[in-house]
């Protein structure tokens, strides 16, 4: 299984189910998954407010073979970057070079005590 966190920035406006259904569409083939069974579930906004969709792809076909993920980061990255540009979303720094998110749990420590941890965005 492969599980693939989708998400736009919180100043984003917020996007609705189609526009996510045809973004799970665009990844998997963009990945060469598209023969594989697929689902996207809409959370909606997470804690620190961006709109996300966790797209969980099945990598092993109904003839047993196991879907390849050769450059996998660098095509999620491609197509991420041409989203950004197409929908003029808030554009993604460059790869590695960002701090983290908080986890959920990090977020409702920081919320409870007022205090965001070390290293945190």
């Amino acid at each position: 299984m492969l599980h693939v966190p989708i998400s736009v920035h919180a100043e984003d406006e917020l996007l609705g189910d189609t526009v996510w259904r045809g973004f799970g569409e665009e990844f998997v083939v963009r990945l060469g998954l598209d023969r594989c069974r697929w689902v996207a579930v809409h959370h909606g906004t997470s804690a620190t407010g961006n709109d996300h969709i966790h797209l969980v792809v099945c990598l092993v076909g109904e003839d047993g073979r196991v879907a390849r993920l050769d450059h996998s980061k660098r095509k999620a990255r491609a197509w991420a970057l041409e989203v950004e540009r197409r929908l003029d979303l808030v554009r993604t720094g460059q790869a590695g070079t960002g701090t983290r998110e908080l986890t959920c749990t990090e977020h409702e420590r920081a919320q409870r005590t007022g205090v965001k941890p070390n290293g945190a965005a």
